[in-house]
């Protein structure tokens, strides 16, 4: 017995739908999709990461108004 149907995946289409509105849902698919091909860069040793600074991570974050 299969554990997703086609109308499970249509339901969970149409929560994520309702939930993030059509105007976001191609900003998450990009972001999801440059996730993917960074874990695959990762998995597989392609492009080294480049090492975080010292001086870079020791910025101090900005402070807001309240």
């Amino acid at each position: 017995m299969a554990l997703l149907h086609p109308m499970h995946l249509a339901l969970v289409a149409l929560a994520v739908l309702l939930v993030f509105g059509p105007r976001k849902l191609p900003e998450l698919a990009r972001g999801v999709g440059e996730a993917m091909k960074e874990l695959k860069n990762t998995l597989h040793g392609g492009e080294a990461a480049e090492p975080m600074t010292a001086a870079a991570s020791s910025e101090p974050l900005p402070e807001g108004n309240g």
